[in-house]
């Protein structure tokens, strides 16, 4: 059998560090059997939301598009994530417990950056920012004194990084400095003086 030439990251429309990380945690290992189609992989989420619906796994054949990830989201996915294994989202869901238990109510909105304003375009990802995504980030970004600032917010900082977290496993042009050391910290901080 002919060995399989492994795909570039121009085949794949991801980032040459991307792939590189990729293949450096051992991704290259699964490339040939993955570019094949011979074995498709599962989304995580895809699976939680689908047995959360009460819904039952079926045959490959019949799952749709979405329960599958791609090698190019595989090689995306490789850490490049401001909490990829969901530390960061843990501890923060342990905090929001406790406060809503200590009020003893059932809802508290949450500003959470990365889920809360549009996000750079990720197209390897299916992420892509409209022109109006776009003015709504930049309003967001304005607004973000009032919610910082205003007195009867609570602003949660994770100064540390997760248990296990090591910044020389954190892909290319990660900002790895630590939470005293980042200007956009010490501004989130001060607006609480």
């Amino acid at each position: 059998m002919d060995r399989m030439v492994l795909p570039s990251a121009t085949d794949l429309g991801v980032e040459k560090y991307k792939l590189k990380l990729w293949r450096e945690h051992g991704g290259g290992d699964l490339e040939p059997v993955l570019a094949s189609g011979a074995v498709a992989l599962l989304d995580a989420q895809w699976i939680i939301s689908h047995a959360g619906a009460g819904g039952v796994l079926t045959h490959r054949q019949a799952l749709p598009k979405e329960a599958f990830l791609s090698l190019a989201d595989l090689v995306e996915a490789t850490n490049d994530h401001p909490d990829p294994r969901g530390a960061n989202l843990s501890r923060v869901a342990r905090a929001l417990k406790a406060l809503l238990s200590h009020w003893a109510i059932t809802q508290l909105g949450v500003f959470w950056d990365f889920g809360s304003l549009h996000q750079h375009p990720d197209p390897a990802n299916g992420v892509m920012r409209t022109e109006e995504q776009n003015a709504l980030f930049k309003h967001g970004l304005g607004c973000l004194g009032t919610l910082y600032s205003h007195p009867k917010t609570f602003v949660l900082r994770l100064t540390s990084f997760p248990d296990g977290h090591k910044a020389e496993d954190q892909a290319e042009g990660t900002n790895v400095a630590k939470y005293f050391d980042r200007g956009w910290c010490f501004t989130e901080q001060s607006g609480r003086a």
